[in-house]
């Protein structure tokens, strides 16, 4: 198809109109052109196709799909490889349903633990979440099947999403929050990248030409689509001049009048409509093209079984989590698309995904795994229901769904707490006395959906009381008690020293309970490490002074997330990032540098065949840090002993041990730069060989600059050096003494401002100035008819609920959140309104009744 032949057909009006949706989940189809529709829907941990409504007000309401473990799980495996499976299977299942286009993967990062959608993403580190996405990228990609890349960029937090500020210097943004998602595209191939929500330093992501053309075209060679997250866009002129694309959704025919006639005012050159325009028809045209080749969606020619295809028909997933059936159409969809996909091919592989994902944090006394002929006692609601994926957009139907307990057979079982978390003396007490009786007591445990969504955050890090009750008293009964942990980020864990043995599953999917059962008889050896570190508690965090407790976000801590703070600052953590257990045991030796390349051999000194990731980090040349000796790779070491699991990657020496030299820019002790995934046979080694480059060096300071000096890499308890060329950076007068040179305490407002170069106004809210970019939520306690407007918008979403407005239930919460939670423009775009209702509103909101009156009759 010549596009550009199309280009020059279509009118102006029609190039515009092709650049926003036609409805919730579809691009506009021109048939004067040949210019088909492509139809796209959410996926970061399995389809989520409606089909009966076109918003998301039935968000629960999709037809079945393969439910696959979240990426807080998937990112525990460490194995881009697993994840390009993963996108395999989502292209098969893409292809068999008829989406061309799949909203994902997420690559903001784990800036802190309570964000609500911290299940949806990988890593706190950069390297490791931009090659996982990478993976899943290839994989989908390879299907003739796209994928958007997301929130892009620097959206770790729900809270205010539709409304917040992230403010942060240069060297944060890039080090940090741009690095995975710069990875992913160059080594994924995204067809298309969203644009995030909030504004990024003053700007929306939506108008950003530094963001969306400047970096992610020029800088990283981007040559697909930009679309908006649903309602994100702010100015469509300024959209077009940034190389936004693609608004979503359409219906509201939202500025294309305004856009109009700055191109006939000579105000946007129509070039820039046409680069839009372009993109749009290169992803649409591919799709079309890939459709064409057949959606049978299993290229490797398997086929489902009949029986298998039956048994799909009759599967849990045929109706939501309240019993409520699908609609014909849906049911009949469901069985087509079984026969053209292998979902039960897909569901091996999620429990495979599960099981390698799962992490092993404690095993006192090798407790596991456990003896077939064990007598096993089952403690925790959780067993019978599993919490095995998030709440919000990224809510799937399952094709099936495995309970633990179904595959735990012969075992004795107490609930010991309720659904949500509750507990009664009587439950404790009945699991009290059903643990006693047995050799080994197994407590599934957590955070129920309730805790964690998109839409909002958590308020704490701390599991339910009842939770905790319930593990306590278990472990009282029986000394070998052993915790299922299943929750979508890390938790405070006070109960931990009790217990003998702990295995987080994270949120494993529709085949988690399957792939518990294997990992606790040892059919499967654990082979996870942890991508986010888990703190004692939630105050020695370095954002918790400052998280979710202003109305924008403030990046205050830098580039000092995760590890490169509890490493620098020496704070002590519960479980480091990149910690994790095994059935077996292995050693490193021979560490070798070549210029850029390193070499290192792991060998499995167990029994048991198993698997481990071997972790590369960089620790930057210490004559030129501001920063006492440390121990090299205390914490790196794939099996650490008791006396060194819960201590720093250095313990905190005297500043006047400090060797003499000139102060140069602050950086973290040590960051990681390469893995890779060895699995060994019992006595078997494997030498495993990285390729460094420059990045692998560099700081960003106006730019990637390398220090020079003796650069330390360590793996695995080795260390060897690199001496690399380059010239210092000299530290900014502000640096002395701040919280940037030592990380000790928490950064304050003044020194963060000396490092971001300006001072921070926060927004002041006041009746008189709301404008578009104000909530319902925000304006409704200074105007009567936002407060009138919210209880519409609350009656309006009950009534999916029953008629109750639940804020106990996570996807009414993330409704309200993401309707009067959100700007009066998402909502125009979001909600497919035209003409002058809402502006009129806002007139009225201002205290302007009757100028509000006459824009909404005028239009």
């Amino acid at each position: 198809m010549n596009i550009e032949s199309i280009l020059r057909q279509m009118t102006l009006e029609d190039k515009i109109a092709l650049c926003s949706g036609k409805d919730f989940w579809e691009t506009k189809a021109f048939e004067k052109y040949g210019i088909p529709s492509i139809f796209m829907c959410d996926g970061p941990l399995g389809l989520r196709k409606q089909e009966s409504r076109s918003d998301m007000l039935e968000i629960n309401r999709s037809l079945p799909a393969t439910c696959f473990p979240a990426e807080v799980t998937t990112g525990g495996s460490w194995n881009p490889d697993l994840l390009e499976e993963i996108g395999t299977a989502f292209g098969e299942e893409a292809k068999a349903q008829g989406v061309n286009l799949v909203l994902g993967p997420g690559a903001n990062l784990k800036r802190n633990p309570l964000c609500g959608r911290n299940f949806e993403y990988f890593s706190e580190d950069p390297y490791l979440a931009g090659k996982l996405a990478a993976g899943f990228i290839r994989g989908i990609e390879a299907q003739g099947v796209g994928s958007s890349l997301k929130h892009f960029a620097a959206n770790s937090q729900e809270l205010s999403r539709f409304t917040s500020d992230s403010i942060l210097d240069g060297r944060t943004l890039r080090e940090l929050y741009l690095t995975a998602f710069e990875i992913a595209v160059k080594e994924g191939g995204p067809s298309t990248v969203m644009c995030a929500y909030p504004k990024l330093n003053g700007i929306h992501c939506s108008d950003s030409k530094e963001l969306l053309t400047d970096i992610l075209r020029s800088e990283w060679g981007f040559e697909g689509m930009v679309v908006t997250d649903w309602g994100a866009m702010n100015d469509r002129i300024q959209g077009f001049r940034a190389g936004c694309d693609l608004n979503m959704p359409g219906g509201s025919a939202y500025m294309e009048k305004e856009v109009l006639e700055a191109v006939k005012a000579g105000a946007l050159p129509e070039e820039d409509v046409d680069d839009s325009a372009r993109r749009i028809l290169r992803l649409v045209f591919r799709a079309a093209e890939a459709l064409k080749e057949g959606s049978c969606c299993d290229d490797k020619g398997h086929q489902m079984q009949v029986k298998e295809v039956a048994e799909t028909q009759k599967m849990p997933g045929a109706c939501d989590k309240e019993g409520r059936r699908m609609q014909a159409k849906e049911a009949a969809e469901t069985r087509k698309a079984s026969e053209a996909c292998d979902y039960g091919a897909h569901h091996a592989l999620a429990r495979r995904a599960a099981a390698e994902g799962a992490v092993l944090l404690k095993n006192d006394s090798n407790i596991l795994p456990l003896r077939e002929d064990a007598q096993i006692a089952v403690i925790g609601a959780m067993a019978k229901n599993i919490r095995y994926q998030g709440a919000g957009s990224s809510h799937i139907n399952p094709t099936k769904l495995s309970q633990p307990l179904d595959f735990l057979p012969g075992t004795s079982y107490a609930p010991g707490c309720s659904d949500r978390g509750d507990t009664t003396d009587a439950l404790l007490s009945e699991a009290a006395a059903t643990a006693k009786n047995a050799e080994i007591a197994v407590v599934f445990a957590g955070l129920p959906d309730r805790y964690e969504s998109e839409g909002f955050d958590r308020e704490d890090m701390r599991m339910p009381e009842g939770h905790c009750c319930m593990i306590e008293t278990v472990a009282s009964a029986n000394p070998n008690t052993v915790v299922i942990l299943l929750c979508g980020c890390a938790v405070e864990c006070p109960w931990a020293d009790k217990v003998k043995a702990i295995l987080y599953m994270g949120l494993p999917g529709q085949a988690g309970g399957e792939a518990i059962a294997e990992l606790l008889y040892g059919r499967v050896n654990p082979s996870g490490k942890l991508a986010e570190t888990w703190p004692y508690r939630y105050e020695d965090v370095p954002s918790a002074e400052i998280y979710g407790r202003t109305a924008d976000a403030l990046y205050e801590e830098g580039i000092y997330v995760g590890y490169r703070y509890y490493d620098k600052s020496g704070v002590p953590v519960r479980w480091p990032f990149g910690y994790g257990l095994s059935y077996t045991s292995f050693a490193y030796s021979d560490l070798q540098t070549d210029g850029s390349t390193v070499r290192v051999t792991v060998k499995n000194t167990g029994e048991r065949a198993g698997a481990e990731v071997v972790q590369l980090y960089m620790e930057a040349p210490r004559e030129k840090l501001c920063c006492p000796p440390q121990e090299p790779g205390s914490l790196n070491s794939p099996q650490p002993g008791p006396e060194t699991l819960h201590r720093p990657l250095r313990e905190p020496e005297s500043l006047n041990s400090l060797p003499p030299g000139p102060e140069t820019l602050h950086r973290p002790l040590r960051e990681l730069k390469g893995f890779r995934k060895a699995y060994l046979q019992p006595g078997e080694s494997q030498t495993i060989r990285f390729e460094l480059n420059d990045r692998s060096f560099a700081l960003w300071n106006d730019g990637w600059k390398i220090p020079g000096g003796i650069y330390t890499v360590s793996i695995g308890g080795l260390s060897a050096e690199i001496h690399r060329d380059g010239s210092p950076i000299p530290a900014p007068t502000w640096q002395k003494g701040s919280f940037y040179e030592h990380c000790k305490g928490k950064p304050t407002q003044s020194q963060w401002e000396a490092m971001l170069g300006r001072p921070y106004v926060p927004p002041v809210l006041k009746k008189g100035s709301f404008t578009m970019d104000n909530t319902v939520m925000e304006m409704k306690d200074y105007s009567l008819v936002m407060k009138i407007m919210y209880k519409a918008v609350e009656a309006t979403i009950a009534k999916g609920f029953g008629g109750k407005a639940d804020y106990e239930n996570p996807e009414f919460r993330m409704l309200m959140a993401s309707s009067a939670g959100s700007t009066l423009r998402s909502m125009q775009i979001s909600g497919g309104m035209k003409g002058g209702l809402l502006p009129g509103m806002l007139e009225i909101a201002n205290g302007h009744f009757f100028r509000g009156i006459w824009k909404m009759i005028k239009g």
